[in-house]
């Protein structure tokens, strides 16, 4: 009767065990290969290609979250299990290219 109900609690504390997702604030799509820093600046893992979060050892919080197009996303705790980013807008100045004419200096010529 013990035995039965410590595998009751023991897969009860397995399966309420969910994973942080990091996905985009647009559409919920998950973002996989996000790279997770620590409070030092180190890298201490990845997400995976579903865009879960890596099991973190004492992590350091603050974490920061960073997935290119993205802006940066700073949690203090892992008490979500969804973590959107949301994405980054650049504008850039307007450039012209315009050919420049050059004067031939040398010319080789095989027959």
């Amino acid at each position: 009767m013990i035995r039965a109900f410590i595998i009751i609690v023991a897969s009860m504390i397995c399966f309420s065990a969910s994973a942080q997702v990091v996905v985009d604030s647009a559409d919920d799509e998950p973002l996989p290969l996000a790279t997770v820093f620590n409070r030092g600046g180190s890298i201490v893992g990845m997400t995976d290609a579903n865009g879960n979060m890596p099991k973190l050892v004492n992590p350091a919080f603050p974490l920061t979250i960073r997935y290119m197009g993205y802006n940066p996303l700073i949690i203090d705790n892992l008490s979500t299990d969804s973590l959107p980013m949301t994405a980054s807008a650049y504008e850039l100045p307007e450039i012209t290219v315009q050919p420049v004419n050059r004067p031939v200096t040398r010319m080789v010529v095989y027959v």
